[in-house]
């Protein structure tokens, strides 16, 4: 298994996606708290593609390998035993 560290500034922005689906979920739970879901949705995904975006820019080797993110340890790892069943 490989693993690549991920700097403090990577994980402040998916601290963001972690909260605004926090908030989707408690908006999404109340009366008339659609509109506010709909906006924390957004800005979930936004943030999560910015993350995997600039991880892939620092790391080309992890994008499309089955990669996890630990948020405690700040680190990306990949299977490397990983098989495709054709």
């Amino acid at each position: 298994m490989s693993e690549y560290k991920i700097p403090e500034d990577l994980d402040d922005i998916f601290t963001e996606c972690f909260a605004a689906e926090k908030l989707m979920n408690l908006y999404s739970k109340r009366p008339f708290g659609y509109t506010k879901a709909l906006k924390a949705s957004k800005l979930a995904v936004k943030k999560r593609r910015e993350f995997w975006d600039k991880v892939y820019a620092l790391y080309p080797a992890v994008q499309n390998k089955g990669e996890t993110y630990d948020r405690q340890t700040l680190l990306i790892s990949i299977e490397e035993n990983k098989q495709s069943d054709k």
